[in-house]
């Protein structure tokens, strides 16, 4: 009789571990899916970020190849040629410059640069906008 009492425990005990058991294999089970969607997300927006850094970026240029050129010397590498979208992007004034770019031009002692790098400091310091 007292075996069976063990036993029984036994059993009982097992049962438990196997139920929280199956428990935790649910719970793993669902947060692996919200985990895989949130994979499948930032892959995604990390494509459309890799895309518009690839447009703006110089390397990332398709090349053209000079029609009827031959041989190895320089016109016969492939070269640069900017469409209209990309032409439509440059900078027409030192305001529509990046930092880096603007603080080179203000150290070649550039005018217009120097004046543009003033009138930022202006808007950080006093909370403005140009």
């Amino acid at each position: 009789a007292e075996l069976r009492e063990q036993l029984r425990i036994q059993n009982d005990l097992s049962s438990k571990r196997n139920d929280m058991l199956q428990e935790n294999l649910r719970f793993g089970a669902k947060e692996r899916e919200a985990l895989r969607h949130q994979i499948r997300s930032l892959t995604g927006d990390f494509h459309i970020l890799a895309d518009k850094f690839h447009a703006e970026n110089v390397g990332g240029r398709p090349r053209i190849q000079r029609e009827g050129v031959e041989g190895k010397g320089a016109q016969s590498r492939m070269a640069y040629r900017p469409d209209e979208a990309y032409a439509m992007r440059q900078p027409t004034h030192v305001c529509e410059l990046p930092h880096q770019a603007l603080a080179e031009l203000a150290m070649l002692e550039n005018h217009c640069a120097r004046r543009e790098r003033l009138l930022r400091e202006v808007m950080c310091v006093d909370g403005i906008s140009w």
